[in-house]
């Protein structure tokens, strides 16, 4: 049975649910809510109390004028107010689990209020998010000035688009997810947070966070690259645990919740059951989606050749992938724009993994959109794909 307390608690719709002498405190990061966590509470809602609530920048918190911009101009207004919001609700040595941001506030809170926290669960945390000569972060200056403009010029837009970029594009549910939280938020409140934490650099606190840390991160996050889970595991203080989790995006907690769970809190025999049952629904469910984004094309451009049937699917393959078609034989996924094109033969053996391989490839290799070269990658014996990075 869910129970709330007053004072900050109440103004924060903080709730705690569940059994078990262990309490487990959620936190979620930018533009969502605290139902971002609610694939994840009926697994754990068994066997541990769990405290949800929701930071003053979300769209589900009525009093708007709690949202003061000097104050969570940094995110240690955020850190005061965990931990206010945790003595207020009499809660010690809890582990804290912190989406995103909330990782960071985790840490901050953790170093000036020990005695809180039993350990800390970073979820695609990161301590700066520009890059600079010795640090990879994910972010150039210009992606944050143009950011931070888009949400200005159209938030309504900014929210589909920055959802599709950060949330995983085959999952279709956790990118709708994302989207109607960003929406339900202020505009204004989405640009000044948005500058605190793009602008924020927490590199000097992690040599001062003791407390027992597990970092979760998954293998494609284009909001904290893998490097900045590995740069915190190596400057953190105290005891650290990393986990990389084989998933899109960055929200595990959506795309990825049983093995999220299973890795961190292990699973009953009930849950390995439904986790192995959901892998096998979620494959088929993606081929079905495939086939009928296939079926459509086909229908609209009409008889095919081999050769363009091939070239068909390559663009609902990229599709699927994420990558969006900008003009003829161009395409463009989170900022870095190449040509894509079918060579050989037909594209029908392509997957989702190889195409997820080549990602990771032509990254790797090229880095900055502004990088000019050509990767070719064979896919299948009969398929080739050439991506050009443009100048």
């Amino acid at each position: 049975m869910a129970t709330t307390k007053k004072g900050l608690s109440a103004v924060l719709n903080a709730r705690a649910e569940g059994c078990g002498t262990e309490t487990v405190v959620f936190a979620h990061g930018y533009g969502t809510d605290q139902s971002i966590w609610d694939k994840i509470v009926p697994l754990l809602s068994e066997n541990y109390r769990l405290v949800m609530f929701d930071w003053p920048s979300s769209g589900t918190v009525n009093d708007q004028i709690l949202y003061d911009t000097l104050k969570y101009s940094s995110l240690e207004g955020f850190a005061d107010d965990l931990i206010t919001l945790m003595c207020e609700m009499d809660l010690k040595a809890a582990t804290f689990v912190g989406h995103s941001m909330s990782g960071m506030i985790g840490c901050i809170a953790s170093v000036k209020k020990p005695d809180l926290f039993k350990r800390l669960i970073l979820v695609g945390a990161s301590p700066r998010y520009l890059n600079s000569d010795d640090y990879e972060g994910g972010f150039n200056n210009s992606d944050v000035e143009q950011l931070l403009l888009n949400i200005e010029t159209n938030y309504e837009n900014f929210a589909s688009s920055f959802a599709s970029s950060i949330a995983d594009p085959i999952n279709d549910l956790s990118v709708i997810k994302y989207e109607k939280c960003l929406k339900r938020m202020r505009p204004e409140v989405a640009h000044s947070l948005a500058k605190a934490i793009f602008y924020s650099d927490w590199r000097e606190i992690l040599d001062k966070v003791e407390t027992p840390c597990t970092i979760i991160q998954t293998t494609n996050d284009s909001a904290v690259p893998l490097k900045v889970a590995h740069y915190m595991e190596k400057k953190i203080k105290g005891e650290v645990t990393l986990e990389i989790i084989d998933t899109i995006g960055h929200f595990p907690q959506l795309t990825a919740h049983l093995k999220f769970v299973e890795r961190h809190w292990g699973c009953s025999h009930h849950h390995r059951v439904n986790f192995h049952r959901s892998v096998a629904e979620a494959g088929r469910d993606r081929d079905d989606r495939r086939e009928e984004a296939t079926r459509k094309h086909s229908l609209e451009g009409g008889s095919q050749s081999e050769d363009a049937q091939g070239t068909a699917q390559t663009a609902v393959e990229l599709k699927i992938c994420g990558w969006r078609p900008r003009r003829r034989g161009v395409w463009q996924r989170q900022g870095t724009e190449g040509t894509a094109r079918a060579m050989g033969g037909t594209a029908a053996a392509i997957t989702i993994q190889e195409l997820r391989w080549l990602d990771s490839k032509t990254a790797v290799s090229h880095g900055a959109p502004s990088t000019t070269g050509r990767s070719f990658c064979r896919l299948s014996p009969s398929f080739f794909f050439a991506y050009d990075f443009l100048a």
